[in-house]
């Protein structure tokens, strides 16, 4: 195993989702969401384990923690002494919820055999069986996205951009997330409700909660 932790990817994503939609901030904690690569070879010996996690387990999700929390200070110093919550999920995680192939997060591996014209089609084999999603186009959210619109395209016989066209009747608006000028007076009435109504309660400390998956 160790063979495998060492190799834990130094490269991060974060992102921090009450930034980018004021609405769900509380007006005092924060979320953030730090994504890296790890092989799932490293959680190869904890297949099979029930719903209770053994400790062993549990101990090595407690040294990721660590290790991912040393990577976060290198570029926002001082993060440790303000976490009040964490979460962490791992490939062996991604298998218990959603069955997913060897823990994976972002569909099929996109190797030079499954992009392109190799990859998946959103219209199947199968009449009217039309498919989207990350294994489809691309990974992430933006590649589920325009897999979807390119999906809904074929199966309406138009274009994504007749889709897209901007529609004055719509509900749907997008706003800038920094320029709060922008905002209708229900975000901002949306966000104070949201502060008013908060209140603590008792959570556990970043590497001494109880985890189970």
């Amino acid at each position: 195993m160790n063979k495998y932790f060492v190799c834990f990817s130094s490269l991060l994503f974060i992102s921090c989702s009450t930034l980018k939609d004021p609405t769900s901030f509380n007006g005092r904690y924060n979320n953030m969401e730090v994504i890296t690569f790890i092989d799932y070879e490293a959680f190869r010996e904890f297949e099979g384990e029930a719903d209770a996690r053994s400790q062993k387990y549990l101990r090595y999700k407690e040294r990721i923690y660590e290790k991912l929390i040393n990577s976060l200070e290198k570029v926002i110093p001082g993060i440790r002494e303000k976490i009040v919550q964490m979460e962490l999920g791992t490939p062996v995680t991604n298998e218990f919820y959603i069955n997913s192939t060897r823990g994976s997060a972002y569909g099929t591996e996109k190797n030079f055999w499954q992009t392109g014209p190799f990859s998946f089609k959103n219209k199947s084999e199968i009449e009217n069986l039309y498919l989207c999603g990350a294994s489809i186009l691309a990974h992430g959210v933006s590649g589920s996205t325009n897999s979807g619109i390119e999906t809904a395209a074929k199966i309406l016989k138009c274009t994504a951009d007749d889709l897209l066209a901007a529609n004055p009747d719509q509900h749907v608006r997008v706003y800038d997330a920094e320029d709060s000028s922008q905002w209708p007076q229900w975000i901002h009435q949306k966000m104070e409700d949201r502060k008013r109504c908060f209140k603590e309660i008792p959570v556990y400390t970043a590497l001494s909660q109880k985890v189970t998956n």
